[in-house]
């Protein structure tokens, strides 16, 4: 900051701006919730905008806007000793718990008081800061209005740019600023700033010589309910200043009141003077500076550049066109493999269409002496004795046993050829036995796989259970009988299957 720097002090009645011996001065209009008319602002853009043209001021020389205490917040808080980076994030717990509202949603800065130090080893334990608050929707409007007009200032507030004026202060004091529709109060203690508070204002004619001198008695009982030290700062038109130093001599005993120094011409406040002096023009401390946003104290919140966004979206959509055939690429290997394993697949299919082949060759002309003997165990009356059983691919099957008599030789020949399994069944031989027996010889032939029945394993099941349950009541079903285990007429397995 320099000489050339350019400072912005808003009240709530005018807007004064100063650039070295330059300045000027434009009327504020506000809505009822205390915000600038559309027609006010226009106004204050088009005015600003000829001011820095006439000024000849440029950006880079840097600007500096000092904000009323209506609606502003004090906090001294005490935070244990860290470093900055920690340091920082306690110090936006403490503000989120302090403050009605999140740092997100506040313009605020701090600056440092002092480190109290522990008696063992004399370093820091704590540290104390003062935090200033205020809602971020304030400053943004102006940021907005100044923004118009290519103006990007620093704020901070006008009642404590006012101190840079106080010389040599005692440690405890307070500054009074008059204006016309509000007053300012802002209280030190041990040179530190603990409260601005805002007062009934002196009225319209508060610029005239000739003030009502009525218009002081509720400021002075505001003074009294807010403050109780001994010496007062005054500040404002020359001719209130005056007057006003005479009411608090007379109303306010043991009040010493200064009046502070004021540059001459457009523009000129006591604030604008001040904020030049803490923001070393003439000498001085750093002022207290709000950032609208959670930035570190002392530092300027960072704003995104516009070729870095524009560099991000280029580069959004440069993704954009090359995702499909990024896509492409990463897919092709695994779809390689999965073709490839394919192809190996396809190369197997015809000897697994071969050995298919001949599964179902040697299933289809496999003859079929299980189903034959199955039949043969289904429909076989109760009480029969097998002696001989032969058969042979060609589909002869030759039968010789006893049955109980003639009338079971009929029956078995009848259920023989329901089965649907043979073409043929003959006795061949039906001879009465001296053991009061049938012997018979019966031969058939079965019929071609396409066209015979084969017996299922559930309708062999369902026969067994019917002869179980036709044997009579307390005796057990006869077991089948068994065929001797060499007969002078079976062939052997070998000549059965020839």
């Amino acid at each position: 900051m320099n000489s050339s720097s350019l400072f912005l002090d808003i009240g709530p009645t005018s807007l004064k701006a100063r650039r070295e011996q330059r300045g000027a001065e434009w009327s504020v209009e506000r809505d009822e919730a205390g915000r600038l008319t559309s027609g006010c602002r226009e106004m204050l853009v088009t005015g600003l905008q000829g001011f820095l043209r006439s000024a000849a001021w440029r950006p880079r020389h840097g600007a500096w806007c000092c904000l009323g205490a209506r609606g502003v917040s004090f906090r001294r808080l005490a935070l244990p000793a860290a470093r900055n980076e920690e340091l920082q994030r306690l110090l936006l717990l403490q503000i989120e718990s302090e403050f009605p509202l999140p740092p997100d949603q506040l313009a605020w800065g701090c600056v440092r008081l002092a480190s109290t130090t522990t008696p063992q080893d004399g370093t820091p334990a704590r540290t104390e800061l003062l935090v200033v608050a205020v809602k971020k929707e304030v400053v943004q409007e102006y940021a907005e209005l100044f923004a118009a007009c290519g103006v990007e200032p620093e704020f901070t507030l006008a009642a404590l740019a006012r101190a840079g004026l106080c010389p040599s202060s005692p440690a405890n004091f307070a500054i009074l600023d008059l204006g016309p529709a509000q007053c300012e109060l802002a209280v030190f203690e041990k040179s530190i700033p603990v409260s601005v508070r805002t007062l009934p204002g002196l009225g319209q004619n508060s610029n005239l010589s000739g003030l009502d001198h009525a218009a002081f008695d509720p400021l002075v009982a505001a003074i009294q309910n807010n403050w109780t030290g001994h010496k007062l700062y005054l500040s404002g038109p020359g001719p209130v200043v005056q007057i006003a130093l005479q009411e608090i001599f007379h109303r306010l005993p043991g009040v010493t009141c200064l009046p502070l120094e004021m540059e001459s011409g457009d523009g000129a406040s006591t604030a604008i003077m001040g904020m030049k002096k803490s923001a070393g023009v003439t000498g001085g401390a750093d002022p207290l500076v709000l950032h609208v946003s959670s930035a570190a104290p002392g530092g300027k919140a960072a704003r995104p550049a516009p070729l870095s966004w524009a560099a991000m979206a280029a580069a959004l959509m440069v993704c954009c066109l090359l995702l499909p055939s990024l896509e492409a690429l990463l897919g092709k290997p695994p779809l390689q493999a999965k073709l490839a394993s394919l192809n190996a697949d396809r190369k197997r299919l015809p000897a697994i269409d071969q050995e298919l082949g001949f599964l179902q060759s040697l299933q289809q002309n496999q003859p079929p002496y299980l189903d034959a003997l199955s039949i043969l165990a289904k429909h076989a009356p109760q009480g029969i004795r097998i002696e001989a059983v032969s058969m042979n691919r060609h589909g002869d099957l030759q039968i010789r046993g006893k049955l109980a008599n003639a009338q079971q030789v009929g029956d078995f020949r009848s259920k023989l050829i329901d089965s649907g399994f043979f073409s043929t069944v003959v006795v061949e031989e039906q001879a009465p036995s001296p053991d009061r027996t049938v012997t018979m010889r019966l031969s058939a032939k079965w019929k071609p796989a396409a066209e015979r029945a084969s017996p299922t394993l559930s309708s062999l099941a369902a026969e067994s259970t019917r002869k179980s349950d036709s044997a009579p009541a307390g005796q057990p079903a006869a077991p089948p009988k068994t065929p001797p285990a060499t007969t002078t007429n079976s062939p052997s397995p070998a000549a059965a299957k020839n």
